[in-house]
């Protein structure tokens, strides 16, 4: 049986591994903030390309650009958005389990013609996921959230070319928390398909 003394050594090392995690997510929660502040940031700019590629979508003439092409899909290439982190609950299983579920939606028997499915994962938990499963990986992107740049969007952008259908999965950024899984369609590129469609709730249940 333990002794009073053992018993206060054990109250006082709760109380400061109490102390340790209040900081830390004291920390996460700043960290946090700025990233939702980031995102919230740049998205009048996304509204207004979205409009502008709707648009153009409406306008260009048939052939003008193989962007705007209707074409038997064939091959899909699916990105999927998650953390490079864990300890974030259910942030990144919902997407990989949503993107899980698209890709098969996708390969499925009875959904018309067979469709090459090429993913390329964003943050580390998706890449260990649909690594370890055996996915065709078309390109892997790690550790790139805290110094994003344009050539990073460029390198995910080129693995489109010669694609039917591509597709981004991640979780959608309201004011106060990431809330629902959000797709957005990039190609074919045409009105109404332009732009973030909710297709799951981010909280599980």
């Amino acid at each position: 049986m333990a002794t009073l003394r053992e018993i206060r050594r054990r109250i006082s090392g709760v109380k400061s591994t109490q102390k340790i995690t209040k900081a830390m997510k004291m920390v996460a929660a700043a960290k946090l903030r700025r990233a939702q502040e980031a995102i919230l940031a740049a998205r009048p700019y996304a509204r207004t390309m979205r409009k502008l590629l709707g648009n153009l979508a409406l306008a260009a003439p048939s052939g003008s650009s193989p962007l705007f092409e209707k074409r038997e899909v064939h091959r899909s290439v699916v990105v999927v958005v998650t953390g490079d982190r864990g300890l974030c609950g259910a942030f990144n299983s919902n997407v990989i389990r949503a993107a899980a579920d698209h890709i098969k939606k996708l390969t499925a028997p009875g959904s018309g013609a067979p469709v090459e499915v090429r993913v390329v994962v964003v943050g580390k938990k998706g890449a260990d996921h649909f690594g370890k499963r055996g996915f065709d990986i078309a390109a892997r992107h790690v550790g790139i959230f805290g110094n994003l740049q344009f050539p990073t969007a460029q390198s995910v952008a080129r693995v489109f070319v010669g694609a039917g259908t591509a597709f981004t999965l991640a979780l959608d950024v309201k004011r106060h928390a990431f809330e629902e899984v959000a797709k957005a369609v990039f190609l074919a590129l045409k009105e109404g398909e332009i732009g973030p469609i909710a297709i799951g709730r981010g909280i599980a249940k």
